[in-house]
């Protein structure tokens, strides 16, 4: 009977490391995004997007394959798509295009950048875009934030900054570190290590920024480089390179103060490296920089330096993460205290 209750107590606290497990969503194999809506949630894996009721996770439909057709997607191996879902639609993101669906899949149009740079995660303001570009310059590649009218054309570039892995010399880890997110005609831009972002408007203009002088960042240790080494390792697209990463990399003293950004439902979501085992320090921000809560929640990551795919919506954390059975589940979190 003892046995029985500490088995029990260890399955309770493995449920609530993560969230709630919401159930499990059939027919995935590795999905590589997540957004959620007030009904559906989508995931996207490979160039295909499934659509679950979010209620029930029954699959709804599922759309979408490799190619360069009005409703497929060219996908580049380690540039996943992924889906924002707006008012009155959703929008799939693929290499230098957008796709922009009915909230039930129903093709609506496809909009493709125009110059010949790759552009990626192209994000909504007002109506423009912001996009992740990459150019070359005298054979060195940078990566760059760039504004984008309603048809893709390129307006101006926000921010720039030389790629951590160029064709020769050493691979500087972090040192591209830039964090991008939009909302309604706002954009909010990191800067590359501290805890800093500016909040732009639809012209490119910062309006405001906000700094979080106090913030300790988190030390770069051994068992960090070693884990790095080992997702590395595990990936079957990624393997090949690891010998050639052991000896270019060049790993910083500090984690950037920023992870991963969000701003949804008129809230600022920051990630930061700061952890303690597997929970992982949020703050929670209105959009007017006024800080609301900051609290350590269950952040599963499914290597050295990417988490299983996650979104936010309504307040709450959502992930997808495989379970020891090879299946997918949905994990809610409720982000407070």
């Amino acid at each position: 009977m003892k046995k029985l209750v500490i088995l029990i107590l260890v399955f309770a606290i493995s449920q609530s490391m993560f969230g709630k497990v919401a159930g499990v969503l059939e027919g995935l194999m590795k999905p590589t995004s997540i957004a959620v809506g007030d009904d559906w949630i989508y995931v996207a894996q490979e160039a295909t997007i499934f659509i679950y009721d979010l209620n029930t996770l029954e699959l709804v439909k599922k759309f979408g394959k490799q190619g360069e057709g009005p409703e497929e997607f060219p996908v580049i191996p380690g540039l996943p798509l992924n889906v924002l879902v707006q008012e009155d639609h959703i929008q799939v993101n693929s290499a230098n295009r957008i796709t922009l669906f009915k909230k039930d899949g129903t093709f609506i149009k496809m909009i493709k950048a125009k110059g010949g740079t790759l552009t990626l995660a192209h994000q909504p303001v007002g109506d423009h875009y912001v996009a992740i570009g990459f150019s070359e310059e005298d054979g060195i590649i940078y990566y760059s934030i760039n504004l984008y009218d309603a048809e893709l054309n390129k307006l101006k570039t926000l921010a720039k900054v030389k790629r951590s892995i160029q064709q020769t010399g050493s691979i500087k880890l972090f040192s591209d570190a830039m964090q991008l997110a939009t909302f309604q005609d706002k954009i909010y831009l990191t800067s590359e290590q501290d805890f800093t972002v500016y909040t732009l408007n639809i012209k490119g203009d910062i309006l405001n920024t906000y700094q979080m002088k106090d913030y300790k960042r988190v030390k770069f240790e051994d068992v960090h480089k070693d884990l790095i080494f080992e997702t590395i390792e595990k990936d079957p697209i990624q393997r090949g390179y690891l010998d050639i990463f052991k000896q270019r990399a060049e790993f910083p003293q500090y984690f950037p103060a920023i992870f991963s950004l969000f701003v949804v439902d008129d809230s600022i979501y920051v990630i930061t490296w700061d952890r303690q085992g597997e929970k992982f320090k949020f703050f929670l921000f209105d959009t007017d920089w006024k800080l609301k809560d900051e609290l350590y929640l269950g952040f599963k990551m499914q290597g050295g330096l990417s988490p299983y795919p996650t979104a936010f919506s309504k307040g709450n954390l959502y992930q997808v993460i495989e379970n020891d059975n090879e299946e997918w589940e949905l994990h809610v979190t409720p982000v407070k205290k």
